[in-house]
């Protein structure tokens, strides 16, 4: 499996389970985990097949969980991509694909549209609208990598994509079907010889906050991540042409020697200010990277971290525009012994937060999910379950409604088996 997504109108009822989710607002670097740490997390699963033609329970203590109006699309390196009607145990839409065109990445854009990336020569993008049944818009990003593109969460019309150049990402304005503009991962403001001095673009993620300002995060293959303000967005001004370079404020954090293999952001604490000229916007960026056991052993305990969190700021004045990060927590996930060819596989596929905010789930080389705390990366549970392999997708259902309540997770590996989670404070 490559991907999954949740979509549709997402509400989820548990028997008499109550969810009193806690996102800390202002986010401080003083910012205790106590109330998180004492949260008594449940995790209950469901476990079904690639096409849910089978379903069957996991784990012992399996809770009922009752879906309605809520799909879950997956696709797969075969090319396909199925529709899941949970409530109905269901496929409702099978995308038949192309073997030699694997599917990479699929994200949810509104609640009855989502994005299909496959890897193929044209790099090619579809939006599928699940109400009318088919694609509504395609294009091409020209990239022969494994990057995944990310949607902009609160900003529907743009998607971040890889591009022909292996350092760039591609920005697209998907009410003009066009591309807006190219930026470098590394934040270098021309080609020259020296982009692709960080390696390659490895992952992608991007929020925005409220208003025309977006923030990108670009893993590299260095092992830094970068964390880019892009406003000329805002500008609607701004000449663009297909290799044209988006002007951007960075900052950046290494986080090791290994690829940054996933990423997700959210926006932080940002006062009561939304306009365009806010002296000060934050996000919070959590990472995933890739890790070898026998090198893991090499390194001092303290640089063994496989999974980090880092804090970035944008200020802004009438004279000056800057952009700060600090490196807020890296951990690791398996315990690695000297006996490394026996020990626990410590890289991360892929990473997300909770749509509240207040944790983050990762997906691991050693097919176990993770749930970390939002301030300080602290652990509050492993999900040791029915996934085989390696867990290379996860998704929150989103519940634009009440978000206390999406306390509800997917699971996918890479035998194509997907595990339905509840896991939430109470």
């Amino acid at each position: 499996m490559s991907s999954l997504c949740f979509l549709g109108k997402n509400e989820v009822d548990s028997d008499n389970n109550n969810n009193d989710g806690i996102c800390d607002d202002n986010d401080s670097s003083s910012d205790s985990d106590s109330s998180v740490n004492n949260m008594d997390f449940q995790c209950r699963s469901k476990l079904f097949n690639s096409k849910l033609y089978q379903h069957t329970s996991a784990v012992a203590h399996a809770t009922t969980l009752s879906f309605q109006n809520v799909l879950l699309t997956a696709c797969h390196t075969n090319g396909n991509a199925f529709i899941f009607d949970l409530s109905q145990r269901a496929v409702v839409r099978e995308i038949i694909g192309n073997p030699s065109e694997p599917g990479l990445a699929l994200g949810r854009i509104t609640n009855g549209t989502f994005y299909y990336q496959k890897r193929n020569p044209k790099g090619s993008i579809e939006i599928h609208d699940v109400e009318k049944g088919h694609v509504v818009q395609t294009f091409e990003c020209h990239s022969q990598t494994f990057c995944k593109a990310a949607s902009v969460k609160s900003y529907e019309s743009i998607l971040v994509t890889p591009s022909k150049h292996d350092a760039f990402a591609k920005l697209w304005d998907l009410r003009q079907q066009s591309p807006i503009g190219l930026i470098h991962g590394a934040r270098l403001d021309k080609f020259e010889d020296r982009w692709r001095e960080e390696g390659m673009l490895m992952s992608l993620s991007a929020c925005n906050m409220g208003d025309a300002s977006i923030f990108v995060a670009c893993g590299m293959e260095s092992g830094s991540i970068h964390v880019h303000d892009i406003r000329m967005l805002g500008n609607d001004t701004f000449p663009v042409d297909e290799e044209g370079i988006i002007p951007s404020q960075s900052c950046a954090q290494s986080l090791g020697k290994d690829p940054i293999l996933c990423s997700d952001m959210v926006a932080s604490s940002n006062g009561n200010d939304d306009s365009i000229d806010q002296k000060q916007k934050s996000v919070l960026v959590a990472t995933g990277s890739a890790a070898d056991a026998a090198e893991q052993l090499d390194l001092p305990h303290k640089d063994r971290g496989t999974v980090a969190l880092v804090k970035a700021h944008s200020i802004s004045d009438s004279n000056s525009w800057t952009m700060k990060s600090r490196k807020r927590a890296q951990v690791g996930t398996c315990k690695i012994t000297d006996d490394w060819l026996f020990g626990g596989k410590p890289g991360v596929n892929t990473i997300k937060f909770r749509p509240d905010g207040s944790v983050f789930a990762i997906g691991g080389w050693d097919k176990r999910v993770r749930i970390y705390s939002r301030t300080s990366a602290n652990l509050l549970s492993i999900l040791r379950g029915p996934n085989n392999e390696s867990i290379t997708a996860i998704d929150w259902v989103c519940n634009n409604q009440e978000l206390e309540h999406a306390g509800v997770l997917a699971a996918g590996s890479a035998d194509g088996m997907i595990s339905i989670w509840r896991a939430f404070p109470h």
